[in-house]
């Protein structure tokens, strides 16, 4: 498949452009611009590449691209750096989907970076058990308003994710994997909790359900 690949982008590679393999299905192409419209023009020639499907032992596989764009020197003032914000480009591309070209611009390396920090912060206060319990009422207004149970909500207590939600944290912790750890946190958080109101005597007028908004 790969060198099936491989052929069909040598085979719209113009003289003076490069092409090269840097990894096990991705590759690079330097193409030098003429206008401001040549990256689309080049994107748009790689993508055309894999509009027919390619054959394999006779069966037919339909195969896309995720291409990532850097421009030099806008983007960058290394060939390293240039190549390090396709790279960045090239992983928006496939969260968004794939099958479809990305532009490198200096907001998506910033919050790139902001969600590694964010990252490494959510797994220091998984690790402290910086999580906090907030419940929301939830009301029964067919009887009189009464409080028929609560909506368990996480919160970080962790200092460096001071001010920053569930909204924003948990699609990191998602794309992470961290997802399960704080889910099995909320459960000890709950069953604490539960336990304190059955103490209390009040086992069956507040039900909670765990949420994470």
């Amino acid at each position: 498949v790969i060198c099936k690949v491989a052929e069909r982008l040598e085979a719209v590679r113009d003289p003076d452009q490069l092409l090269a393999r840097v990894g096990a299905e991705e590759f690079t192409f330097l193409s030098r611009g003429r206008r401001a419209e040549a990256p689309e023009a080049a994107t748009a020639a790689l993508a055309q590449a894999f509009a027919e499907p390619f054959e394999i032992d006779g069966q037919p596989l339909y195969l896309s691209a995720s291409m990532g764009m850097s421009l030099f020197p806008m983007d960058a003032h290394s060939p390293e750096e240039m190549w390090l914000n396709a790279d960045l480009a090239m992983y928006e591309a496939k969260a968004l989907g794939g099958n479809r070209a990305v532009p490198f611009t200096p907001k998506l390396r910033d919050r790139l970076a902001r969600e590694a920090t964010i990252g490494q912060s959510l797994q220091r206060a998984i690790r402290d058990g910086a999580f906090a319990l907030y419940l929301q009422p939830k009301i029964n207004l067919l009887d009189h308003g009464s409080l028929a149970g609560a909506e368990a909500l996480v919160r970080c207590t962790d200092p460096a994710l001071a001010g920053i939600g569930p909204d924003i944290f948990m699609p990191i912790a998602e794309k992470t994997g961290l997802v399960r750890d704080i889910d099995l946190l909320m459960i000890d958080l709950v069953g604490a909790f539960v336990a304190t109101l059955r103490g209390r005597g009040q086992r069956d007028r507040l039900t909670p359900v765990v949420g994470n908004a």
